[in-house]
């Protein structure tokens, strides 16, 4: 028993040095004026709204994405998130001009939709974002 308490102080001390060290850099870093990158393993920044993380899915996507595959995309940043939470984000970034949807695919506004290949959703009669 009193050789497990000591490895357990022993981590302890371990990971209280680990912290000064990434506290100090944190600091370091904050000094300079920049705060840290938050991004996750797919490349999404966390703590960002759901529509920032939209917007960065489809930023590079010239040819747009499905609904579906930006859910796929985000999911693990926000493992929450579903379609239902994702359509209306989806429709608000359309209104706000940020966005556009040909046939259930969803593209920033900046990239052209290739002509011929798309319908938009915007003039469809449903109003229902395809996925």
């Amino acid at each position: 028993m009193n050789d497990f308490l000591k490895q357990i102080k022993q981590r302890k001390q371990e990971l209280r040095a680990e912290l000064a060290r990434l506290t100090a850099a944190e600091k370091a870093y904050m000094s300079a004026g920049e705060s840290p990158p938050r991004t996750s393993r797919a490349g999404v920044s966390r703590g960002s709204t759901i529509k920032d993380e939209v917007l960065e899915t489809l930023e590079g996507e010239v040819r747009g994405l499905k609904a579906v595959d930006i859910l796929e995309r985000i999911q693990p940043a926000k493992p929450g998130l579903s379609r239902a939470t994702l359509s209306p984000q989806l429709s608000r970034l359309r209104k706000e001009g940020k966005v556009h949807s040909y046939e259930g695919v969803w593209l920033l506004s900046k990239y052209p939709v290739p002509e011929g290949l798309y319908r938009s959703a915007d003039e469809s009669d449903d109003p229902e974002i395809p996925f």
